[in-house]
């Protein structure tokens, strides 16, 4: 991976102050891979979408940064085991079993191992860790162990130290450990030149190479927990028989995350010692022997301190501690010595660092070299399967051609017969239409005629209409002229009246003679 995942989600806030047991019964997937797409996963009924996701990731970790680790195995494949410490859910640890391997897992939450029994069934054996942080396994049975996104996560330096003190129980003498972590000391991108980290219980603090001051002070947490010190990791694996062979960048876009492989020494019991408890001559051993002699011999050689076997380290187990306590003395002591000579031990350190390191690379890409050589032979023979059956379906195919082609020549006859028959539709359309169009022409005719005649109706009923109204008129006039004909005759009688009223009076006498 040359780049940071564009879809990577962080977690809700509130995680920052739940355990991963906790985490796990809420959203076990989310919490092994905080991406998108798995923040609305179910808390155990997993869909198939997000089952795929899971498991094609843990596929690609384990063919880019594991299976050249498990290469080196000091096992056949056949009885070696592998163990996964902080396996989760099984994501991983699925891709090992397919690979063939014997494995095992190792979590703090026991949602998370029942979830890796379904998901990864082939697992031989889960443990969870206690109270203490200590597992039930029984000591020196992993021929690998190895660890992806977890010591990240824890918060305390005593808890850190405590999970590799785990790994290293479990490890088989000569057996390989490979852990992913954090570790601002390679922040600067050169793995030779790296800087410096002072750890404390709760925090720690980073210098760059060179500087006397630090540039960061990091508080630890569940979720961003111990960047440790590459010295103090270093030492602390020797003290446990684990030897450091090399450290490589995991993701160029965030350069403190880290691989660290180590492999434990055999145990002192099966190591030759002389009359003065110093390791026997180093002729037929192993170089990684004589480094061991070399670093033991630097470390304790101005002590005037002899080696001694594991069943004496177990007698006087609190003279050791007395003499850790004195060897932390003396470390300190070379330390100021070694910062006054600090140009030309630099240049020496820093040359047989590279030496080592380009070793370290060669080994590596021999066993890279040998497990690709096994991979093209594996390839090849799918290759030969598919060539087979490539083959055989090109025969297929060529059958189904032909069986086209005949399908093809039906096909054009059946054309041919519709298009004579499209020919006649047409024809038989065209004289429809033309039977039709007479008709139209016919009907547009009879309509023309009937707007014509509904035009003269219209005009005889203006004219009527027109008549009706001058006859009323003339018959208002004459009732008019009638009423006042019949007022004159109302007048004329009573002025009839008076005037024989006044006849008869006259004839009377009476009004007259007054």
């Amino acid at each position: 991976m040359t780049k940071a995942d564009p879809d990577v989600a962080l977690p809700p806030k509130r995680w920052k102050g739940i355990s991963w047991e906790e985490m796990a019964r809420e959203n076990p997937l989310f919490a092994v891979m905080t991406r998108e797409s798995m923040a609305d996963a179910s808390a155990d009924d997993f869909a198939p979408e997000h089952r795929d996701e899971l498991f094609r990731k843990g596929r690609k970790l384990y063919r880019k940064h594991l299976r050249r680790v498990l290469a080196r195995s000091p096992d056949p494949r056949e009885t070696a085991l592998v163990v996964e410490y902080g396996c989760g859910v099984g994501r991983i640890l699925s891709a090992v079993a397919e690979d063939g391997w014997r494995c095992a897992g190792i979590d703090i939450s026991q949602t998370m191992l029942d979830h890796c029994r379904e998901l990864a069934p082939r697992t031989e054996a889960l443990y969870i860790l206690d109270a203490d942080n200590r597992c039930a396994m029984p000591d020196a049975q992993a021929s690998v162990v190895y660890s992806f996104a977890v010591v990240q996560h824890i918060a305390s330096l005593s808890t850190y130290l405590t999970a590799f003190d785990e790994m290293c129980r479990i490890l088989k003498p000569s057996g390989i450990l490979a852990v992913q972590l954090n570790c601002k000391d390679f922040e600067g991108g050169d793995l030779d030149n790296p800087g410096r980290t002072e750890n404390f219980e709760s925090h720690s603090l980073h210098f760059r190479p060179g500087e006397a001051e630090p540039y960061l002070e990091h508080p630890q947490n569940q979720w961003s927990g111990v960047y440790i010190g590459s010295r103090l990791l270093t030492e602390a694996l020797a003290e446990r028989g684990v030897i450091v062979e090399r450290w490589y960048h995991h993701n160029p876009a965030k350069l403190m995350a880290v691989w660290l492989v180590a492999r434990k020494a055999p145990t002192f019991d099966a190591l030759t010692l002389d009359a003065s408890g110093a390791l026997a001559a180093s002729e037929g051993r192993p170089s990684w022997a004589r480094a061991l002699q070399r670093r033991i011999d630097r470390l304790i050689g101005p002590l005037g301190l002899r080696l001694i076997s594991r069943s004496e380290l177990e007698a006087e187990r609190a003279q050791r501690t007395r003499l850790h306590e004195a060897l932390s003395l003396e470390r300190r002591r070379l330390e100021a010595f070694r910062e006054s000579f600090a140009g030309e031990r630099h240049a020496r350190a820093k040359a047989s660092a590279r030496q080592d390191a380009l070793l370290a690379r060669a080994q590596a890409d021999v066993h890279d070299l040998a497990a690709r050589r096994d991979w093209l032979k594996r390839e090849l023979k799918a290759a030969l399967g598919a060539q087979a059956l490539l083959s055989q379906q090109a025969e297929q195919l060529r059958q189904a051609l032909e069986a086209a082609q005949a399908y093809r020549l039906q096909a054009m006859a059946k054309v041919d017969r519709l298009r004579d028959q499209a020919a006649s539709w047409r024809a038989a359309e065209a004289e429809a239409t033309a039977g039709l169009q007479d008709k139209l022409k016919a009907v547009y005719a009879k309509m023309v005629e009937m707007i014509a005649h509904r035009d003269h109706q219209k005009e005889a009923r203006r004219l009527a209409l027109s008549e009706r109204d001058e006859a009323l008129a003339a018959y208002d006039r004459l009732a008019a002229e009638l009423v006042q004909s019949r007022a004159r005759v109302q007048a004329l009688g009573e002025d009839v009246v008076m005037q024989r009223a006044l006849l008869a009076e006259l004839k009377s006498g009476g009004p007259a003679r007054r």
